[in-house]
């Protein structure tokens, strides 16, 4: 592991598999993925939005799971989904009366 400061660090997978930047908040680790795969350009910016974050006190952990979580929840609450329960839970009283 190659530390550049401010909790962040180069690290390589065990195994081999590649190399990334990570930063470990209150939350857990946010990493930028395997540098392998993308550009150095790429890393940079990644690495200078959580820069960015942490600077306004955002944790990028904490952030990126908050994003995931209203991303479930907006997906569990579509139209088509919610009229589905309802459907559901209305077939019991429809049955007696047909």
């Amino acid at each position: 592991m190659l530390g550049i400061g401010q909790d962040m660090a180069m690290v390589r997978e065990e195994g081999g598999h590649g190399e990334g930047l990570s930063h470990h908040g209150v939350g857990g680790a946010e990493t930028t993925g395997q540098l392998a795969r993308e550009c150095l350009a790429e890393a940079r910016e990644k690495r200078t939005d959580i820069r960015r974050q942490l600077a306004q006190g955002i944790d990028p952990v904490e952030q990126k799971q908050s994003e995931r979580r209203q991303q479930q929840y907006a997906a569990q609450n579509t139209f088509k989904v919610i009229a589905l329960e309802w459907h559901a839970s209305m077939v019991p009283r429809w049955k007696g009366k047909l």
